[in-house]
């Protein structure tokens, strides 16, 4: 959601009356459709491309699911209905992406019309969503760090607090000083969520209340400093950060999706 309201805006200048709808949601569609189709399509053919005393018994599965259940991925549900089920288990995330877009599209009109009601709209769904996935984690008992059940991971309901920080730009001025200092404390936040199994490592019980905290601040934490970072190399506050994640190395990765 980031990158899509910066290009939105970029795009429409600011202007509700250049924001289409239509094709804001077929050329998302045109980028993920075709080649999820293609996917499932030589998905079907993998039985006939190997054989052994295990191919049957993990690949039949996997295309058994696919048999069933291809047109939820179609539609981009199979992340909310059957995800127990699902075909291409991996493709969770594409559904995920265009609920997604189609969420965003909500706010950014508002943001279009209005920036205060637009800003003010976001942070509704941000507080919102908060909320639920840390009920989640609390009811559900997730257990430490990504390994999660397909109830809990796959839903939008779990993942809507990163991207909700898109419409979310601030604008002041930094000294070089301070930019430092942020820059090094946005570098060593991000070790909070990324060794977030520490704490069971030394053999700690668990208690959902703690993992629910635990839990929704790592995801906070992770949101803002992503957020941080874009916002600082736009702004061409990003310095060696920037000039590495703007090689072009990276452009073909940035494509895939």
């Amino acid at each position: 959601a980031i990158l899509t309201i910066y290009i939105s805006l970029s795009v429409t200048k600011g202007k509700p009356k250049n924001f289409s709808l239509f094709l804001y949601i077929v050329l998302r569609l045109a980028r993920l459709l075709p080649q999820l189709m293609i996917f499932i399509l030589l998905t079907f053919l993998l039985p006939l491309l190997g054989s052994g005393p295990l191919w049957a018994e993990v690949v039949g599965s996997n295309v058994d699911k696919c048999e069933t259940n291809w047109w939820l991925n179609l539609l981009l549900i199979q992340n909310l209905y059957k995800s127990d089920q699902m075909c291409a288990v991996h493709t969770w995330y594409i559904a995920l992406d265009f609920q997604y877009h189609v969420m965003t599209a909500i706010v950014l009109l508002a943001y279009l019309y209005n920036k205060k009601a637009g800003i003010i709209l976001n942070t509704i769904i941000i507080v919102i969503f908060l909320i639920i996935s840390s009920i989640m984690i609390y009811v559900y008992e997730v257990p430490p760090a990504i390994i999660h059940t397909s109830r809990t991971y796959f839903g939008n309901l779990y993942h809507k607090l990163p991207p909700s920080y898109g419409v979310m730009k601030p604008t002041f001025n930094i000294t070089k000083s301070s930019l430092t200092i942020l820059w090094i404390a946005i570098l060593a936040a991000y070790c909070i969520p990324l060794w977030d199994k520490v704490y069971w490592s030394f053999g700690r019980p668990f208690s959902p209340a703690f993992a629910t905290v635990f839990y929704t601040l790592c995801r906070v934490i992770w949101t803002v400093c992503t957020s941080l970072m874009i916002w600082l190399c736009i702004s061409g506050k990003g310095g060696l950060i920037n000039t590495f994640l703007s090689h072009r190395a990276f452009v073909p990765m940035a494509r895939l999706t």
